[in-house]
């Protein structure tokens, strides 16, 4: 379920950039299902998760978080500062599409 909402999350920003983005590539990356090597460090669903933040961040111009593809689910600490850096940049990107009027 969490891979489900993630995407949608992705999905939302896409739609908020719109035509506007002219400078970014607006693909839909598949990140969901997510493969079994996920989030495990560079795989492949990391790197295109990475490149969709960093297209968000700069459309919105908003400041990119701390490198997202070199934490690994194996271990509880890094997994949980993951999701923490994960939300927090999602909070921040959903707060500068709404401050665009672009939502």
């Amino acid at each position: 379920m969490w891979s489900f909402d993630h995407a949608n999350e992705h999905a939302k920003l896409i739609a908020a950039m719109g035509s506007n983005a002219t400078n970014y590539n607006l693909a839909r990356y598949l990140l969901d299902p997510m493969p079994l090597d996920a989030m495990n460090g560079a795989s492949n669903w990391d790197l295109v998760h990475q490149q969709a933040h960093d297209d968000a961040a700069g459309f919105f111009n908003v400041q990119p978080s701390l490198p997202l593809i070199d934490s690994s689910t194996e271990v509880h600490g890094q997994f949980q500062t993951w999701l923490f850096i994960n939300s927090q940049e999602h909070d921040a990107l959903n707060l500068a599409a709404l401050r665009t009027g672009l939502v």
